[in-house]
């Protein structure tokens, strides 16, 4: 009774007639009691539905033709869950792919071909789908959509009518199925995609699966509305801002406005006060010339009195001053006797001072020799110490006769030297007839030698710079390395540093270590070596293997994949052993040209990694193929070779291992190629290398003879120089001893004049003290000449003094006349100009009134003030009647008036303009205030309709999540994530687990959790929304990918422990293999799919049949046990 499923795994693939079938297990075991025809299973599914065991839009029945892999396909689907299960390449998930597009769902949700003609079978015209949906309140709905190949399209036919794509979504919609959303429909290259959605993608799929159908409608419109939010708020800010703007230009020049109003009515009052002014002056300037003509005649009178009292000083004043002049004419005459005594006296009082510097003159010149015989001394003592100290230079020298002998003494060594240097040179000069002796035997081969020597250095540099580029390969290599898989790089880097950590070196991933050896097929070589195993590294011990995953995992911190040297687990493995099945000649005839093994330069371990596992010594390379030769191909090599590849496409054949081992194949398009462009030959490194060191060699024969002897030649002339050196320091020595005596010598010389002039003191002092008394007797004699000049000076001057007061007394008589008389003339001269200034004034204030009355009759308008009209007398009157004030005022709006010239007269229109202006945008402003404050108020209402359901559904998911983290010994916890902006497109689910005890909850990411650990928790958090959700059916393809079998075992029967609650959704899971022993109950339904070119089709199939072989396999192994 027990299927082994095990036996279910290793099926093959063949794209002959497929079958499925559905059978019921439980436990495990087939139902023995159960045998029926296909008739029966098909009656008993519509008994069920009748039940109501089906949800409204589950599917009850599919099928398909020649669509993917399949010819004909047929699955009758469970109410609960669907485990589909069946080697890779059989067509599982194309069953998934039947179903999206057989629902109306895009072809860019299953992440496979682009086109839809892609889906048809290969080399069939044409393909159908069959869906059919439980409707509990009427006819099932059953959808085929055909597809052409050649056209690219597609027609719809729903319940056997014509229909449109349009009306087969409306009804997919009404059924409540959810293609596009990922928590309902998880296709097969998807399932790495959802566990990469980030936290925004996973609210928004949330809302679409679990949520009411106002809740994601809500959230979009959230995110538009604060988009509107945002203009609202710029279109007001842009209004504050110019009605701000304008506020503050009419600020700016309220002002200037202000006082341009002032200047007008200033101008105004200005005008009336200047003719105001002009007939107040006009009446001022009338009484002022009454005035002046009654002062005129008053001055008259004061003029002719002053005039008679001035005559009789005048001839009194004349004859004072004639005596006056005849008393000067005295007086200078005792000044011109006063000044002659005067100049004698000074005459005499220079000459006395005269024979003061005559007295000191002797005294320096004495002070002069004393200071010069002090100097002398000086130089005496220092010239004795400077000799003594040359005296004992002299002494410390060598005598003459030991500088001869050791002259003679170096320049026999030099002698010897050069004696030694001739040898040597002799010596080269053999060895050069040597090697002259050969050239000539080669005759005029010297000069091809000499050539040759500069073709071998040439060759030289040239194979230096060949093997430098060689190099570059690897560096460029690298550099692309680092910029595909940071992480590998970072490994490659660490291992160079650390190989000698490890028993056998750890062979690099292969894209920097293996080669093309011809570069025409560098696009098949690398279309062959798949993305895992380009960026795999080696370990040739499982020593070196345990120690490399732990030091990338745990120090490193990164994730790199490392395989095994097949050697090890084998120790007869060897790539000899990996031979082609047949000589490339032989295969030419199909149109191959090489087989790939023979490709690829690469290591050993690599070369057996490949053969063992990739089966490389089976692949074969050709340029070019066309379609009748891969028909030829595939029944000519029958299944011997793996896969081929051309320049452009990789075909993989796959061969039947039932029936009559038919084959087929499957066409992959080759990318160019990125890393192996850059080839490295290392044979030819290694030969460049040789040679290299072949051509050293060669030139080290030349040079090695001759540099020893210019060795020996570089130190005899070595020792030659520091022999002169030292010789030419005896002579320098020689040199400064005869100068160190001819400056003593000199020195004696020089001591000798110094003792000899002496300077006699005490005569000098006589001498000086003889002269200062001679000159002691000429200044008496001069202090008598001065005593005799200043008697005769004091007699002239008393003559002198008399003279003065004589004169003086006359002069004083004269002041007071002259007084009396100016003070008359001055009464006189006051009233001469009274009476001018009476007249000037007189005339000038007629002028005036007559210039006053002009200027009032023109700015008025009128000939006289008795003309003035009452209204503008009144106005007059308005402002004061003092001129004073009146030119104050006039001063003060002139002032007014001038301060304001220089503004625009455009600016009060300017500035009425702009008020309107600002009016207009403050109605502009209000309102936008309105509709913000209002937008804000409907924002906050639509977020609170929306954020409160949304948070107890995430509370509930979140219940549901850690309810099956803890049943599997692990944590886990579904938050909402917020945004304090209130920026709803920032709003996501957060979900954390935690799969160890000392772990922290950590965010569910690619970067943090191994595959095995999303794929748990993806499918725990499907799980969790099937509670609270309303979706018909659920689809996962291969989740359990990378899952360990723990992990696989508890998700399976949380999976079944939810199936069997009343009312659960439909579940299709599928996996290429099951575990053994696990839980099955009534609600689970395994469909395995088969593939075989002997296989019956499906509506042949006899299920009693089946069943009975079934149980007698079952009892054959009881009895065996």
């Amino acid at each position: 009774r027990k299927l082994n499923m095990e036996r279910q795994n290793s099926t093959l693939r063949a794209p002959a007639e497929a079958s499925a079938v559905g059978t019921r297990l439980l436990n495990g075991h087939i139902e023995r009691g159960i045998k029926r025809s296909n008739t029966d299973l098909v009656s008993s599914a519509k008994k069920k539905m009748k039940k109501g065991e089906h949800l409204k839009g589950s599917i009850v029945r599919i099928r398909l033709h020649n669509f993917l892999t399949f010819d004909n396909i047929e699955l009758l689907p469970g109410p609960g869950l669907n485990v589909i299960v069946g080697p890779n390449g059989t067509g599982k998930s194309s069953v998934v792919c039947g179903i999206c597009l057989g629902l109306a769902g895009h072809q860019r949700l299953l992440g496979r071909a682009k086109e839809l003609k892609d889906f048809v079978k290969y080399s069939k015209p044409k393909a159908y789908t069959e869906v059919e949906l439980f409707n509990p309140s009427g006819t099932n709905p059953l959808i085929r959509r055909e597809i052409t190949r050649d056209s690219n399209s597609s027609t719809w036919i729903l319940n056997g009518k014509s229909s449109t794509m349009k009306e087969v979504q409306r009804v997919v919609s009404e059924m409540n199925v959810q293609l596009a959303n990922k928590c309902q429909f998880l296709p097969q290259d998807m399932v790495v995609e959802f566990a990469r959605m980030n936290s925004f993608q996973v609210l928004e799929e949330t809302e679409k699966a679990v949520g009411t159908s106002e809740m994601f409608e809500l959230h979009q419109k959230l995110k538009n509305m604060k988009s509107s939010h945002k203009d609202i708020f710029s279109s007001l800010k842009e209004k504050e801002e110019m009605l701000e703007k304008k506020t503050r230009e009419n600020q700016l020049i309220q002002n200037d406005v202000d006082r341009l109003r002032e200047r007008q009515h200033a101008l105004t009052c200005l005008e009336i006060l200047k003719e105001k002014k002009c007939w107040v002056l006009y009446e001022a300037a009338r009484g002022e010339y009454l005035e002046m003509k009654k002062n005129k005649s008053k001055a008259e009178s004061r003029w002719k009195k002053a005039q008679n009292e001035n005559k009789p000083l005048e001839n009194q004043l004349k004859q004072l001053e004639t005596s006056i002049a005849s008393y000067n004419e005295d007086e200078q005459k005792c000044k011109r006797k006063v000044g002659d005594k005067q100049r004698d006296v000074t005459r005499s009082k220079e000459v006395l001072d005269q024979f003061e510097d005559d007295i000191d003159r002797p005294r320096e010149e004495l002070e002069n020799k004393k200071k010069q015989e002090r100097q002398r001394q000086g130089k005496l003592t220092r010239a004795k110490a400077e000799i003594e100290e040359m005296e004992r230079q002299l002494c410390s020298f060598v005598s003459e006769d030991d500088i001869k002998v050791q002259l003679a003494e170096k320049t026999d060594e030099l002698k010897e030297i050069g004696r030694k240097l001739h040898d040597i040179q002799l010596q080269q000069q053999q060895i050069s007839e040597q090697k002259q002796t050969q050239i000539e035997q080669k005759n005029r081969h010297h000069e091809e030698l000499r050539r040759v020597r500069d073709v071998v250095n040439r060759r030289l540099e040239t194979l230096r710079q060949e093997n430098k580029s060689c190099y570059d390969v690897v560096n460029r290599r690298l550099e692309t390395l680092r910029q595909e898989n940071k992480s590998c790089y970072d490994v490659v880097q660490w291992l160079r540093n650390h190989q000698d950590r490890f028993q056998r070196p750890i062979i690099e991933p292969m894209i920097l270590v293996a080669n093309c050896r011809d570069q025409q097929y560098l696009k098949q070589v690398e279309g062959f070596l798949n993305n895992r195993d380009k960026f795999s590294f080696i370990a040739q011990t499982r020593e070196d293997l345990t120690l490399l995953r732990r030091e990338v995992k745990e120090k490193l911190r990164m994730s790199v994949n490392i395989v095994l040297d097949p050697k090890v687990l084998d120790h007869t493995e060897d790539i000899s052993r990996y031979t082609p099945f047949a000589n490339i000649s032989v295969m030419r005839q199909y149109g191959f040209e090489q087989w790939m093994v023979n490709l690829i330069d690469a290591p050993a371990p690599i070369l057996r990694v490949l053969c063992k596992y990739h089966f490389l010594h089976f692949v074969l390379v050709a340029k070019e193929l066309f379609p009748d030769q891969v028909t030829k191909i595939l029944d000519g090599i029958d299944g011997r070779a793996r896969s081929f590849y051309t320049s452009s496409e990789n075909f993989t054949i796959i061969v039947s291992r039932h029936g009559s081992r038919q084959t087929s194949s499957k066409r992959r398009y080759l990318e160019n190629p990125l890393y192996l462009g850059s080839t490295l030959d290392d044979s030819r490194v290694q030969e460049i290398e040789q040679q290299i060191k072949d051509v050293d060699r060669s030139i080290k024969l030349f040079d090695d003879p001759l540099a020893d002897l210019g060795q020996q030649e570089h130190k005899l002339r070595r020792d030659d120089e520091t022999i002169r050196q030292e010789k030419t320091g005896l002579m320098a020595s020689r040199r400064d001893k005869a100068k160190l005596v001819s400056t003593i010598k000199a020195r004696r010389t020089r001591l000798n004049e110094l003792e000899n002039s002496v300077v006699d003191i005490e005569a000098e002092e006589e001498t000086c003290r003889l002269a200062i008394m001679r000159v002691q007797r000429d200044r008496v004699q001069c202090a008598k000449k001065i005593a005799s000049h200043f008697k005769g000076l004091v007699a002239q001057l008393n003559e002198h003094t008399i003279a003065l007061l004589n004169r003086q007394t006359i002069v004083m008589e004269r002041e007071g006349v002259q007084k009396r008389f100016a003070d008359l003339k001055q009464c006189l001269e006051e009233a001469q100009a009274q009476l001018n200034e009476a007249k000037r004034l007189a005339d000038f204030a007629k002028e005036k009134a007559r210039h006053c009355l002009t200027d009032a009759q023109r700015l008025s308008g009128v000939t006289s003030p008795n003309d003035i009209t009452s209204e503008k007398r009144e106005k007059y009157d308005s402002y004061p009647n003092s001129l004073g004030e009146i030119e104050e005022r006039i001063h003060e709006y002139k002032t007014k008036a001038d301060l304001c010239y220089s503004l625009d007269t455009g600016l009060i229109e300017q500035f009425e303009r702009r008020n309107t202006e600002i009016e207009e945008l403050q109605v502009e402003v209000n309102e936008l205030q309105a509709q913000y404050t209002g937008h804000n108020e409907e924002v906050e209402e639509m977020k609170n309709n929306w954020l409160g359901p949304l948070k107890s559904l995430i509370s509930k998911v979140d219940q549901k999540f850690s309810s099956f983290f803890s049943t599997m010994g692990c944590a886990g916890e579904v938050s909402l994530q917020e945004d304090k902006d209130n920026d709803f497109s920032k709003y996501g689910i957060a979900i954390k687990v935690k799969f160890r005890p000392k772990e922290e909850l950590q965010i569910l990411s690619t970067s943090r959790q191994s595959g095995g650990e999303r794929s748990v928790s993806t499918m725990l958090y499907l799980m969790a929304l099937q509670d609270i959700t309303s979706c018909p059916f659920r689809a996962v393809d291969e989740i359990n990918q990378g899952m360990d079998p723990i992990n696989e075992r508890r998700v399976f029967n949380l999976i079944v422990s939810v199936v069997n609650k009343p009312d659960s959704s439909q579940y299709f899971l599928l996996t290429p293999k099951l575990l053994s022993d696990l839980n099955y109950t009534a609600s689970v339904r395994v469909h395995a799919i088969s593939n075989g070119v002997e296989m019956s089709p499906f509506s042949n199939w006899n299920i009693r049949k089946f069943l009975d072989t079934a149980g007698s396999m079952y009892e054959d192994d009881e009895e065996e046990q």
